[in-house]
């Protein structure tokens, strides 16, 4: 049976493309093909959909700070990237980050750093300095369900005191 020719009406130019959408949408075979962007934590904890707990590391006692996450789509996945960002940071900080209990290697991780907290992203928005670590992993290094990364200070300003913020965790998943 041909799909019903919706017609334009006002403001609602693209039903055809929201249909396709949506039947993409009931199409659980073709959605495990398609790269996926996950965002588990969110710098606004007044968001209303926000549920994480708050991450965060004290300078003054540095314990690490755990993320947890759920994937399930990973196992298929050709390439695996996470990003943490975090706030309140120098350049001289320096982190260890550990995935389920396993110390992730330094050779996976890049760091960024923006001494004047601008996220390019939200020009409007005023951050603290911060930096973001994009962890390069292989699909297997992720559980299937809940994972736990796990972020350390290695070495810190010794002068400084105050929190450091892990302000976002984004997972891509690349097929």
């Amino acid at each position: 049976m041909p799909p019903p020719a919706f017609r334009a009406q006002g403001w609602q130019p693209d039903l055809d493309k929201t249909r396709a959408a949506l039947g993409e949408l009931g199409d659980p075979a073709g959605l495990a093909r398609k790269d996926k962007h996950y965002l588990f934590y969110v710098p606004n904890a007044n968001y209303p959909h926000y549920t994480q707990e708050h991450a965060a590391i004290d300078r003054r006692q540095p314990q690490p700070a755990e993320m947890v996450f759920r994937c399930y789509h990973a196992a298929e996945a050709k390439a695996v990237r996470l990003q943490v960002k975090a706030a309140n940071v120098t350049i001289r900080d320096e982190f260890s980050l550990a995935l389920n209990g396993r110390a992730i290697d330094a050779a996976r991780i890049r760091r960024l750093h923006a001494s004047g907290g601008r996220d390019a992203r939200i020009h409007s928005i005023p951050l603290q300095p911060y930096s973001q670590y994009i962890v390069t992993l292989a699909p297997d290094m992720l559980q299937r369900g809940e994972n736990r990364l796990a972020v350390s200070l290695c070495k810190g300003e010794p002068e400084l005191f105050g929190s450091i913020e892990l302000v976002e965790l984004e997972l891509f998943l690349h097929y």
